[in-house]
């Protein structure tokens, strides 16, 4: 470093390099508050940590008025609405997000967006009757009582793919305040409803709580959006959109699954629903860390999208947004893991006790799963989603045997250190073949086109 000597003993080197450190560490993240601030990301993920705070502190009241064995059953029927709302979004939000920032006309961003809405809402639509029919012929779930409040869950399907494509498109058009502001109010709501329903009527209440919640946020960012009347067009629709979304598509649907598939598994070969009920209580301490990586990403990809011929931006921000990001997950790994072994001891009692050996290696997971996932969208932005895609498909068939063979063992443990090892072969791939790919990205030599995606 310019301006200082290392000569000497380790201590005096350590004396001399850890201040220029750590002002280095601290000018970067003013840098990028600043950049946060200006840009309205401020204002979304501090209403997410608030929304999240809010599901929180509800979800702490409802874990008490439910079970374990329903707090299991909630789980079981998200972790399938999940899978539902996946399958029905297409990757369209990924596909949003990339392209509406790149057109200047705003009609035109409006009808590549009101055609997707279309497509994803039809799609999701027909899925959920599927699974309807599926779930009432027993071909999805062990638990007939499962199947049942399942099929009432579908009603918030559709309106979650809702949501999800409407807030990709207010990142994409850098409306993130008014976003912000929505998704506050709406879930403060949320909390009482939630929570009131779940008192007066327990477990049926809260799963028609959680579906008509989502109902409700829908239907205010739908009203809150400036439409224009412009005609759906599929042959309009900007060349390489198809490539973005279907590779979106798949590489979520492989990560989730290497990531969830645990749920259904428990669920085919765990009859304890008490210790599957603490599982689903260590993954509800996952959520708000998990929600703020989401949102990293979320607002990140169209600022990465938008310098995608800017391969030497990408590197330097990518690597700068890792580093901060990796080391806020290992702090909100660190509050949750206190936060579940006070409730667990103080409030919620015995009956979940085995949550705090559980959080052990699912925050390890966590912890290793957020090392990469900056990397992840500026390999989207640069155009190389084909990188995440193809990790993604390595890791999901020996994540999907470890889980299987662990849970088969050990139970309920043995699903949350198959997590561990899992996120670890994941984040040794991502890392080696994502700045590999990052690193020799020359735009200015070869344009990418949808077939180098």
């Amino acid at each position: 470093m310019r301006g200082f000597s290392l000569a000497g003993s380790p201590e005096t080197r350590v004396s001399v390099l850890a201040p220029a450190l750590m002002a280095s560490f601290c000018k970067t993240c003013a840098e990028y508050a600043r950049k946060f601030h200006s840009t309205g990301a401020f204002h979304l993920l501090s209403a997410q940590v608030f929304a999240q705070l809010l599901s929180f502190g509800s979800s702490i009241l409802v874990v008490k008025l439910l079970r374990p064995a329903e707090l299991a059953e909630a789980r079981i029927i998200q972790t399938y609405g999940g899978y539902l709302v996946l399958l029905g979004g297409l990757g369209f939000g990924t596909a949003i997000a990339t392209f509406l920032p790149r057109e200047a006309e705003q009609r035109v961003r409006m009808r590549w967006f009101r055609t997707l809405l279309v497509l994803s809402v039809t799609l999701t639509a027909v899925l959920a009757l599927g699974a309807a029919i599926l779930s009432g012929y027993g071909k999805l779930m062990t638990n007939p009582r499962t199947a049942y409040w399942f099929r009432w869950f579908l009603i918030g399907t559709i309106a979650n793919v809702i949501v999800s494509l409407l807030t990709s498109f207010y990142q994409a058009e850098k409306q993130a305040k008014k976003l912000s502001g929505i998704q506050s109010l709406v879930r403060l709501l949320n909390v009482f409803l939630i929570v009131g329903i779940t008192w007066l009527a327990g477990f049926p209440g809260y799963v028609i709580a959680i579906a008509l919640g989502t109902c409700i946020y829908a239907l205010s960012l739908y009203r809150a959006t400036a439409w224009h009347r412009t005609p759906l067009s599929l042959r309009h629709l900007p060349p390489g959109l198809w490539s973005i979304a279907f590779l979106a598509l798949s590489s979520m649907v492989v990560y989730t699954l290497g990531r969830n598939l645990d749920i259904v598994i428990m669920d085919h070969l765990v009859t304890n629903r008490a210790l599957m009920g603490s599982f689903a209580l260590v993954a509800s301490f996952l959520i708000l860390p998990q929600t703020l990586t989401s949102a990293v990403q979320s607002v990140g990809l169209p600022y990465f999208a938008a310098h995608h011929r800017e391969p030497r931006w990408l590197v330097r921000t990518a690597v700068k947004a890792q580093a901060l990001a990796a080391l806020a997950s290992l702090l909100l790994a660190a509050v949750a893991a206190a936060g579940c072994y006070v409730l667990v001891t103080w409030f919620y009692g015995a009956a979940y006790s085995p949550a705090r050996l559980l959080i052990l290696p699912m925050l390890g997971a966590y912890c290793l799963s957020s090392t990469f996932h900056i990397l992840s969208i500026a390999l989207t932005g640069a155009g190389f989603m084909r990188v995440n895609l193809i990790v993604s498909l390595i890791v999901l068939p020996v994540s999907v045997t470890n889980t299987y063979c662990c849970i088969r063992a050990f139970g309920v443990f043995g699903a949350a250190w198959a997590q561990l090892a899992n996120a670890a072969f994941y984040a040794l791939l991502q890392h080696a073949a994502g700045w590999r790919c990052l690193l020799r990205y020359r735009p200015e030599a070869e344009p990418p086109t949808p077939a180098m995606i």
